[in-house]
């Protein structure tokens, strides 16, 4: 995608910085990874994806990594 703009949040609030970054460029889209956590940690600790997901002005799109992913391809 030539118009791709990369974000490296620093901080705290990192769900933050990427919701202001895609504001400010103008983003129509925010594609993010997950590192897959499991639900008890998230509970707890949060997730930078959930945050953006939930508080994002454009659509999200979230990553899983290939071995993260519960469906299996048929064969």
């Amino acid at each position: 995608i030539p118009d791709a703009k990369f974000a490296h949040p620093q901080g705290k609030e990192q769900w933050h910085e990427i919701v202001k970054y895609a504001e400010k460029v103008g983003a129509g889209l925010i594609v993010i990874g997950s590192r897959g956590q499991g639900k008890l940690k998230r509970t707890f600790m949060g997730s930078v994806s959930d945050s953006v997901l939930h508080h994002s002005p454009v659509p999200v799109l979230v990553c899983r990594k290939k071995e993260d992913n519960p469906i299996q391809p048929s064969h």
